[in-house]
């Protein structure tokens, strides 16, 4: 069974919006269709989906870049076995590319990262600007 209009009127939430007199409850209740509940429901679940594939997304990025940066950091040193003494090692000047390879791989992923806080609205500004 509901509550009476005296007794919602007496929640701490109401006393602190200053809603006294019944009128002013009924003025601040609404009524939703079936339908339009549906609708509100789908598209806050299509918002929570649309975030987790958006993390999903920029996890694996995060840890293919960390593979990349540890490949990285074994090739400096590395020699050509048939090259044994070059000076500098083989490895060094691969593991140079490499670094360049990585730093190419940040932007993108804070572009990325950027562009999904753009289509959710965490960046009111927009990344340009």
């Amino acid at each position: 069974m509901g509550k009476s209009a005296k007794d919602i009127l007496a929640m701490p939430e109401f006393a602190e919006a200053g809603i006294t007199d019944p009128i002013q409850l009924k003025e601040v209740t609404m009524k939703i269709t079936k339908r339009q509940l549906r609708r509100i429901i789908k598209e806050e679940k299509g918002k929570v989906l649309n975030e987790v594939d958006q993390h999903v997304v920029l996890s694996a990025w995060d840890q293919a870049i960390s593979h990349v940066e540890a490949v990285e950091k074994e090739l400096y040193g590395l020699e050509d076995p048939h090259n044994i003494g070059e000076v500098p090692p083989f490895g060094d000047a691969l593991g140079e590319q490499l670094a360049v390879a990585v730093t190419e791989l940040n932007q993108a992923y804070k572009a990325l990262e950027l562009h999904f806080d753009d289509e959710a609205g965490r960046n009111p500004g927009g990344s340009i600007g």
